[in-house]
């Protein structure tokens, strides 16, 4: 008598989803938007496509709700990080530090989701039409601008250097030191001690001090 075999279990709503969201982060990362289909969305995260468009409507849908949705709460943490950093120190170049050395372990942790994001702006060409820059991002921006501002306006001799540009000049070498870390730095110290140099690095620039 053949033994029966095992019922495969029935896996939950949430689940499925959380898989869904999973194979799509890691193939928006590896292939970008435009190089990627739902179908091998589905295949990865063993699923059919038709169950995918059960969640998600369009394939713009789940990259919103894969990448864009968890990278704005990303942006959202740091700009916490910031205010704690302001708590945390009274000198505005220790406050730099503070918040330089949070942002990039933060970021170190979630180079997969940037990557994604980079990807697909880097090879979407017409097929990532319907996705948007995060909202994250320009909040960050607004809130950053603002932020430096103030801190020049403490200081008795200003940077000559214009807050947009500061704002966005600093994240950028934060993200492309914590997206690199292995290929830079891995030969050469520890992510502690980058975050520390990358900090020391950014402050000096923004305001002329370490």
């Amino acid at each position: 008598m053949d033994e029966a075999k095992p019922r495969r279990r029935r896996r939950k709503h949430t689940e499925v989803r959380e898989l869904l969201l999973k194979a799509a982060r890691e193939l928006f990362a590896e292939r970008g938007y435009g190089n990627t289909t739902t179908r091998d969305i589905a295949r990865r995260a063993g699923a059919s496509e038709v169950l995918l468009y059960r969640y998600f409507n369009t394939k713009a849908q789940l990259f919103e709700q894969a990448i864009s949705e968890p990278f704005d709460e990303i942006m959202r943490v740091i700009v916490q990080r910031r205010a704690e950093a302001r708590l945390d120190a009274s000198d505005v170049a220790a406050q730099g530090r503070n918040y330089v050395e949070a942002l990039y372990r933060l970021l170190l942790d979630e180079r997969q989701l940037i990557l994604s994001l980079i990807t697909t702006r880097a090879y979407q060409g017409g097929a990532g039409e319907g996705i948007e820059r995060p909202r994250g991002l320009q909040h960050y921006f607004a809130e950053a601008e603002a932020s430096l501002r103030t801190m020049y306006q403490r200081v008795e001799t200003p940077p000559q250097l214009d807050p947009a540009l500061g704002a966005r000049l600093s994240f950028a070498a934060v993200v492309a030191a914590a997206l690199l870390q292995d290929w830079l730095f891995a030969d050469v110290a520890e992510p502690e001690a980058v975050a520390r140099a990358m900090a020391g690095f950014v402050t000096h620039g923004l305001f002329g001090r370490d």
